[in-house]
């Protein structure tokens, strides 16, 4: 049966046949090639672009309120919007009014987590507060000054306690001497009365870190520290913790285990959820509330101010590690 199959295929007609025979071009087909490149540049590109969509979605950093809000269920103290260098520094007396202008929306920000902080106090006495972030660069040094500075401003008596013993700037931002410090009260070579320093009448008093060494750790581990914390409270009404990252070393959850609440700092574009998740997370396991979170460096439009000043610092919360009074606002001739 295949035999008598094959001989009918062999006996038909071909059904391939020739066209054209093949003969190599002379000219080069130019409008392939560009072809062929145009479509391997936006492969290229695409990649690119999939490679960019896929870092951000695994960074998950957070740009807005409502990724604190929903995808953290933390709640709101303050929003501070994103301030531009130049309001830190000195400017002409044709650059005041802008000056002013960000100094005051800094100063209305922080009034706003001040004031919450107030009322928490009131109803749950909650009066000792760190305030702590997921990792460095998130703002928390900045945003602990600030708050002292505003709960003084206001005429409460606050103590302002630099716990972050590795790398400690409270010292710096008030102009003060960083020993003897918290450190030395910790090990018994100093007093809290001799620690303890008041850079200006109308601002808090400071405790600086002082000089971190491997015995502090030990000194951390123990109770030391609570019964300093104790003995503060009986003398100021607020007490402000500026502490370490909590999520790459310990001494922040030693510290946060003494104190009444914490308050998250989140820097966005820079704070991560998963790590923001993960430190909510560890000081609930010590048994640590977080009162809530103050979120640094929204634009205009999404902290509520719109100033029309064209500035755009991406990261230039404004402030820095300097502590300065709001500057005069200007004055025009009448």
């Amino acid at each position: 049966h295949q035999i008598e199959s094959h001989k009918i295929e062999l006996s038909a007609e071909d059904r391939i046949n020739l066209w054209q025979a093949a003969t190599v071009p002379r000219i080069q087909d130019w409008e392939s090639l560009y072809k062929k490149a145009g479509m391997a540049g936006l492969g290229v590109f695409g990649l690119f672009v999939g490679a960019i969509v896929w870092f951000e979605f695994q960074a998950k950093r957070i740009d807005s309120l409502n990724d604190v809000t929903n995808g953290l269920n933390l709640r709101i103290m303050g929003a501070l919007p994103n301030m531009p260098r130049s309001a830190s520094k000195k400017t002409s007396k044709a650059k005041t009014a802008k000056s002013a202008f960000w100094h005051s929306v800094l100063t209305e920000s922080i009034d706003a987590a001040r004031t919450v902080l107030i009322r928490d106090a009131n109803v749950e006495s909650t009066r000792l507060v760190m305030v702590g972030s997921a990792i460095s660069g998130e703002g928390k040094t900045t945003l602990s000054c600030h708050l002292a500075a505003s709960l003084a401003r206001v005429g409460r008596n606050t103590l302002l306690v630099d716990c972050d013993f590795r790398k400690s700037n409270v010292h710096k931002v008030f102009g003060v001497d960083e020993q003897p410090g918290l450190s030395e009260v910790l090990l018994g070579t100093a007093t809290l009365e001799e620690a303890i320093k008041t850079p200006t009448e109308d601002g808090p008093a400071v405790l600086p870190a002082g000089q971190f060494n491997s015995q502090l750790l030990a000194a951390l581990a123990q109770d030391g520290l609570g019964r300093i914390f104790e003995e503060l409270k009986k003398k100021y009404e607020f007490i402000v913790v500026d502490s370490s990252p909590i999520l790459p070393v310990t001494d922040s959850l030693m510290v946060a285990q003494h104190v009444d609440a914490v308050i998250l700092s989140i820097r966005r574009d820079v704070s991560r959820r998963p790590k923001v998740s993960a430190t909510r997370d560890k000081l609930a396991m010590l048994g640590v509330p977080v009162m809530g979170a103050v979120v640094i460096g929204l634009d205009g439009e999404s902290s509520g101010y719109r100033g029309g000043y064209g500035y755009g610092s991406r990261y230039g919360y404004g402030y820095g590690y300097q502590y300065n009074r709001s500057p005069e606002p200007a004055t025009t001739k009448s």
